[in-house]
This record gives C-alpha cells, structure tokens and sequence, in this order.
C-alpha cells in the first residue's frame, strides 16, 4: 500500500508552480501554424533577438529556455522551447514545450501552436484570434477537439512582457494583461508593476535595468529586465529562478538521472506529530495556522472551519448530506469529455447490472484503482487520453473518474488539496459525487470510499481552479486529535 500511496500526489500542481513561476505557460509549441495567420512562414525576415536562459531550483540547474523573435511586415513570429529535468520521487522527470506564434507590432496574439511532451503523454494546441472569439484545436493521442472560447478585448503572451514594456519606455505604472492559458484552456490575467530603474553597473550591464513585479491569482513573481527588452533574470518563491546565459551554457547538462531535490517534498506542508495509520483516519481535527482561508474552500459536507480560533474538523463519512449540486457538476469541458463515446461506453460497461448510484460511483473507483497503472505523470490530463493509456497519478485518476461518473448522470466534482503521509501533507487530488441525496468522497488512488479524514479540501472544480492553490503560501498545520475507530463516526454523529 504505501508504493501506491507515494504515487498518489499532484504532479500537475508541480506543473502549475513551475509553469506560473517562471512563465513557461506561453513559452512553448510546436505543431504547424493554423490557416490565416497572415504570415508567409517561408518568408520570414532575419532574427531580431535570441535569448538564452537557465532555470534553476534552489541554485540547481532544473532546464533551459530559449525565445527567438523574427520580423516580417508589420507581424513577429516568436520561436520558443523549453526544456525541464524535474526532480520527482527521485528520478528525474522530461518536459519539452515547444512553440510557434504570431504577434502584431503592439505584440497581440494573433496565432499560437503549443506542444507539450513529457515521458507518456503529447499535448498539441493551436489557436487564431478573431475578434472576440479564440478558435482552438486541441490533439493529444486519439483525441481531437475544436473549441471556441470568448475572450474580452486583446490577448498577449507573458513570454513578451519584457519587449512590451521597452516598447512603452517602461513608465512606472501598473496595468493588467490578458493572456490565454493552454495549461487550462481559459484566459487569464497578469498584473504588471514597474518598480524600480537601476543604474547599469550594479548589474554589470551596458544599459539601465528595471525591476518588474508580476502577479497571477494571488501569485508573484520578479523580472530585471534591460532598457532594451532584454530579461536578464526571474526569480519566483519555492528557490525558482531563470538567469540570462549563453547558448552553451543553457545547454549544459549532467545527465544523472537522480536528483539532490524532490519537489513532491519540497512543496509539502510538515505537521508536528506523527499520525500512524493515516488510510484508516475517520476523524481528525488540526490548527491551521498563516492560512489566508477565505481564498479557499474550507467549510463543506464533510469539513468544518472555525475562522475564530483555526481549528479545522474533517469527519470522513460527512457531518450531513450537503447542498444539492447544480448543472455544472454534470458538464463537460476540454479535460473532461464527458460526451464521447469512449467515456460513455466505459463508464456503462465499467457498472454493467448495478442499478444503485453509489454502488456505480464505488465499481467506478474499484475499476480506477484495477486498471490505471500507478506512476507518476507529467501531463496536461485529458480523459479520453488517460483511458487510452492507463497510466498516471491522482490527477489522472480524478479526471477520469469525473469524466466517467458525469457521463452516467451522476454530479461529480474535483477536489484538490492535501493528503497526510509520512508526517508531511502532500498535495493530492481526489473526487466527490452526489448519490443517494448525499455527498461522498472517493479517492480512486487509493482504492477509498469515503476518502479518510487526512484529506484537506483546499479547492473543488476543474482544473482551472487548481491555481489557487498558488495562493496557500508558507503555512502551519498542527494536529490536534484524531480517530481510527470505526465506532468513533457514530458517537461523533450523534452529539
């Protein structure tokens, strides 16, 4: 149990940290440009500008980026890879993002390809923007989507804040951008601050630097960058960092395949005492201490916080049966196709002869923890993929539970948070499904119905809602009591 238990941690919130704090969310693609760009590709003007950065973890060279931009008319086409060894559970983990994408001279996206590869899994978007209206293509193994997303005004890439800002002089100011996320399929905002002009002999450079803020949901992030659009470095929390180097150095790598850090404990909340047999925890009551806990979602069916004095209370079985749900615990969207006839016809075949909803939702955990195989997964997860291929961590577990459940009628949520083991709250994904007139937890991971009291809802819903997390800061979690006994929900119950 406990090897599938170590398998059993977010590494799409890894993703999430490393994508937002060192804006690799636009800094990637690489499948063909789509129609009406504009842009003859062939005849594309001579490089304008080429960078080469290193990113690095807590002083330890973790990847590369490189961002090429060249000139044709009044349109730029921007060149972009990223290259990433993230250490996880020991070995170290291949991402490649590589892109291709078309701004105008005020540097607005008019197209985008984006392409993620990691060990199991390819992701290729694509995007036009017209109007009001982006058009996207999404292909990853069998699965191929068209989409339309409605988008409020003009989009930019993060990736070019620096140029974006030499263009306008950097006048100390603060202004806020639209961006499109590929990680979650939505638009997304920046906000910008220029801070402080330095002189260029504490930087060793020929021209002034400014020292730039950025922040995304609650998240921040630091550039310098030269007068003339040049990003020298970034530093973002967690001991993230991307520096300006040469080509040779960006590429320089020792290729071990283990590494000195573990990001999966590296972003772990410790607790203060052991807990022994946390799959068996039915009652647990903690203190949460520096939480800002209204940006998250501490109080439900199964959960109860009291602001007042911090305590937080999580009975397995639930304290009631909960609000009923509405139409958006049944929709589909762009990692949940809860509409294809894979899902469909799996989820029917998966509870074949079960007439009862929450004997379905518990054959859908069973047939979950029987057949995907438990690895750790760097991937952007879509459901039909993970059918295809049975292979991921929680989040794949999830995704495809959600996308099975919703497809039989059954209102089905996200829950994203963290898991007790091993003295250390771990970051976790698991489900919650509305049957029989009450909520109940599943973790499919795990093989849990209901999910044991060591689980923390932080956050419920698609994954869009996963970057809060990028909010929960340094915090402090103390156990104050807990219960394995069975008998325990009962008395508990009754009070």
């Amino acid at each position: 149990m406990k090897k599938v238990i170590t398998k059993a941690f977010s590494i799409a919130l890894v993703l999430w940290w490393v994508s937002m704090m060192i804006l690799l969310n636009q800094r990637t693609n690489r499948a063909d440009l789509p129609l009406s760009t504009g842009l003859n590709v062939v005849e594309v003007g001579q490089i304008q500008k080429e960078e080469w950065h290193s990113i690095t973890l807590k002083d330890e060279k973790i990847g590369y980026s490189n961002k090429v931009i060249q000139a044709t008319g009044n349109l730029f086409l921007v060149n972009e890879t990223t290259y990433l060894r993230l250490p996880v559970g020991g070995v170290l983990q291949e991402i490649l993002m590589e892109g291709i994408y078309t701004v105008d001279s005020a540097f607005s996206i008019r197209t985008f390809n984006f392409t993620f590869s990691s060990e199991d899994y390819e992701v290729m978007t694509n995007g036009v923007k017209r109007g009001n209206e982006l058009k996207l293509g999404v292909t990853s193994g069998e699965k191929d989507d068209h989409l339309t997303i409605p988008v409020d005004g003009e989009l930019f890439a993060p990736a070019l804040i620096p140029e974006f800002l030499a263009m306008h002089k950097f006048i100390p100011t603060e202004f806020r951008i639209n961006t499109f996320d590929p990680f979650t399929m939505a638009p997304s905002t920046y906000l910008v601050q220029v801070f402080r002009k330095y002189d260029p002999q504490k930087f060793g450079t020929e021209l002034p630097v400014y020292h730039v803020y950025l922040y995304f949901s609650g998240f921040m992030s630091e550039m310098w960058i030269e007068e003339d659009g040049d990003l020298i470095i970034e530093k973002a929390g967690e001991g993230f960092s991307l520096y300006r180097t040469t080509r040779d150095d960006a590429l320089s790598f020792t290729m071990n395949k283990k590494g000195s850090d573990d990001l999966l404990r590296d972003f772990a909340i410790p607790a203060d005492s052991l807990i022994p047999e946390p799959r068996e925890v039915v009652y647990l009551k903690l203190k949460v201490e520096k939480l800002q806990h209204t940006l998250f979602e501490l109080n439900d069916f199964n959960q109860r916080y009291d602001s007042q004095s911090g305590t937080l209370e999580i009975y397995s079985p639930g304290f009631e049966g909960g609000a009923a749900p509405d139409s958006t615990y049944l929709a589909t969207d762009p990692f949940i196709q809860v509409e294809d006839q894979r899902i469909h016809s799996s989820a029917r075949e998966i509870t074949a002869g079960i007439t009862d909803t929450l004997e379905m939702l518990r054959a859908i955990n069973n047939w979950l923890f029987e057949n995907i195989e438990k690895s750790y997964t760097l991937s952007i997860p879509y459901a039909v993929e993970i059918l295809n291929k049975r292979k991921g961590d929680c989040n794949e577990h999830a995704i495809l539970f959600t996308a099975l459940a919703r497809s039989l009628g059954i209102p089905t949520t996200l829950n994203t948070g963290v898991l007790y083991m091993e003295e250390k709250f771990f970051y976790h994904m698991w489900n919650q499904a509305y049957a029989n007139g009450s909520w109940h937890t599943f973790d499919a991971t795990l093989r849990q119905n209901p999910a044991d009291a060591t689980h923390i809802k932080l956050v419920s819903g698609n994954l869009q809602k996963q970057i809060q997390l990028l909010r929960i800061g340094v915090i402090k979690i103390s156990v104050l009591e807990f219960s394995t006994d069975p008998e325990f929900k009962l008395s508990y119950h009754q009070q």
